[in-house]
């Protein structure tokens, strides 16, 4: 006969209590209420720990009050651990980027294990956490990241007397994700971004976006450093000028970053560079006016105030940086004619609602999947400056004009130069 597949547990009605219930290996594991959204919520966490260890042996009922005298749960932890964070992740004032990260990495810690007492968290909780990621098709750097700032929250739980220092230890005791090895995927990495794509792009941009573009490409400032630049940061007395960014990624280990910025970058840096100190040097609203200016379509008058229901503000964002050169990228490399033509068959121009609209399911996949192929983000342009400078100066130079701590990080960064190997070895051999 065939063997008979194994079968998830069932949740299941008890009668006698009216509760829902679990059985795993003959013992029976209350959920709390019937039919409830916690009790399935309950339901989903056993499951996940029980496929992770294969067995399940809970330590308390999950359903019971935790009394005064026993720690605190999981949900209480995440949300003392966000007030922390949400005053310890600040740079210059502003929430820090690992803010975003912690929510990510804490989502399915509070979906799986939320009401669990913290003292009953294992080993195997924390890898059910990691295979419910890999099932969501993340990738294994993308995870590595997650599950070390989980780790880190009852780090956090240890130092403030929130749980026992073994809880946070026998969390370390877990082997990291190895390549090939684990059933996550492999994110791709960031490339430096073909020259000749630079190029193109350039060409669909306004005068600022491309500017902004040019010194990042010069410079290998981060987007962060760039959209910040102030008068007030630069020091211009030199024949190269000094950028020192009020903030930047390493500043809370106390050290210090400096920008170099030669002849090619101040070029495209001076005709933005006003007279107020404090005012950001790329200004949407002096970008959005240069564009204006340029659009022979426009109807209105570039010098007079617009009329827009759009919030346009003084400085640049990391996400508006990027998000203005996806619009240039989608610009420079328009879909397939089919997809991308905006004309009726009556010669009637259609409007970007009735164009969608027009769009098949498929298409809008097919269009989706062709931006997204064809689109470059500014971290890429900190690649090419390291592949640049590595290429023609070498590992050390490149390592301190992007301000890394050791050459390690900086391999990262600049891709080798394969050109030279070639070259090389066609002599040797």
């Amino acid at each position: 006969m065939p063997k008979r597949k194994n079968k998830l547990p069932s949740y299941r009605f008890h009668k006698g209590s009216g509760q829902a219930v679990v059985t795993f290996s003959g013992k029976d594991i209350y959920l709390g209420v019937y039919g409830t959204k916690d009790s399935h919520a309950e339901y989903k966490r056993v499951i996940a720990e029980w496929l992770q260890s294969n067995q399940m042996t809970p330590a308390t009922s999950r359903t019971g009050k935790v009394t005064e005298s026993e720690f605190i749960d999981i949900n209480e932890l995440l949300v003392a651990y966000w007030q922390f964070a949400e005053q310890y992740y600040v740079n210059d004032g502003k929430p820090s980027g690992e803010l975003v990260n912690i929510r990510h990495a804490a989502r399915p810690l509070a979906e799986l294990f939320g009401s669990m007492p913290i003292q009953d968290f294992r080993p195997t909780s924390l890898k059910a956490i990691r295979q419910q990621m890999i099932d969501a098709g993340l990738s294994r750097g993308t995870i590595k990241g997650r599950i070390n700032r989980v780790r880190r929250i009852f780090k956090w739980a240890v130092e403030n007397n929130h749980v026992e220092p073994s809880i946070y230890q026998a969390l370390k005791a877990i082997e990291p994700l190895r390549r090939g090895r684990c059933g996550a995927k492999e994110g791709p990495g960031v490339k430096p971004v073909p020259e000749d794509v630079v190029e193109k792009t350039l060409i669909c941009m306004p005068p600022m976006l491309q500017a902004m573009v040019q010194v990042q490409l010069y410079t290998g400032m981060r987007p962060g450093e760039l959209v910040m630049m102030r008068r007030r940061d630069i020091d211009t007395s030199g024949k190269v000028w000094l950028y020192r960014p009020r903030s930047h990624k390493t500043m809370h280990h106390g050290h210090e970053r400096t920008i170099y910025l030669g002849a090619k970058a101040q070029k495209y840096l001076s005709p933005y560079l006003g007279t107020d100190l404090d005012a950001a040097v790329f200004n949407p609203r002096i970008g959005m006016k240069e564009r204006w200016s340029t659009c022979k379509t426009h109807r209105h008058n570039p010098n007079e105030p617009q009329k827009t229901t759009r919030k346009i503000t003084n400085c640049y964002t990391t996400s508006t940086y990027l998000q203005a050169i996806y619009h240039a990228c989608d610009k420079a490399f328009p879909p397939p004619e089919a997809l991308c033509r905006k004309v009726a068959p009556n010669n009637k121009r259609e409007t970007i609602k009735e164009w969608k609209e027009r769009l098949t399911e498929a298409q809008h996949v097919e269009v989706k999947a062709w931006r997204k192929a064809h689109r470059w983000h500014p971290n890429q342009l900190r690649h090419n400056a390291g592949t640049y400078l590595r290429k023609e100066f070498g590992i050390e130079a490149a390592r301190v004009v992007l301000g890394h701590r050791s050459a390690g990080t900086t391999e990262i960064y600049a891709e080798l130069d394969r050109a030279k190997a070639e070259e090389i070895m066609g002599r040797v051999g």
